[in-house]
């Protein structure tokens, strides 16, 4: 009789102590999603906070601040990408919080679907390829001290394309242009 007693208050009791087990956390939301391919580059803001986008190209620093739910595109020439850099900031409590650099002509080149920044104090990065996602490292990250802090209304100019140099010739060889078409009827068939 005391066996099935305690085993009654042992199991009405196990849904009490089940309850006061730590659950697993919940992963830190994403705050950043952005692709780079050959002419295009597109970022998302998925956040409730504003996020910055710095470029760096040599000591060239440009920054665009994407607001909560805010999408930010741009085109260009493959070769722009060698040598550019960005870093995604935040400002939380006086401090940045950054994701490291991402080297754009090499994300660009290993084919990635998607690079997502997530959330936290060293934030991590995770590479989309097609439904594999996979953490990836970024370099140590590079924002100057000096750097003035943007703010969110600030407007910034647009981001300038490295040097593509164009061809525009002047002189039209002869037999450049289309031909001149006559109005004749097409033959019967």
């Amino acid at each position: 009789m005391h066996k099935r007693f305690a085993a009654a208050l042992l199991l009405s009791a196990c849904p009490l102590i089940a309850g006061f087990d730590d659950p697993a956390p919940a992963p830190q939301p994403i705050d950043v999603g952005f692709v780079v391919r050959n002419t295009d580059f597109f970022a998302h803001n998925f956040s409730t906070d504003p996020q910055v986008l710095f470029f760096r190209s040599g000591s060239f620093v440009t920054w665009r601040v994407l607001q909560p739910g805010a999408t930010f595109t741009s085109t260009y020439a493959r070769q722009a990408l060698d040598g550019l850099r960005l870093e995604v900031a935040r400002l939380e409590n006086g401090l940045w919080l950054t994701s490291g650099n991402y080297e754009l002509g090499a994300v660009c080149d290993s084919g990635a679907d998607a690079i997502w920044v997530q959330r936290g104090l060293q934030p991590a990065s995770w590479r989309e390829l097609g439904s594999i996602l996979t953490q990836i490292t970024t370099e140590a990250t590079a924002l100057p001290e000096w750097l003035p802090m943007p703010t969110v209304n600030e407007s910034t100019p647009p981001l300038q394309p490295l040097h593509i140099p164009v061809v525009n010739p002047v002189d039209r060889p002869q037999g450049d242009i289309p031909p001149v078409l006559d109005d004749k009827p097409l033959p019967p068939v």
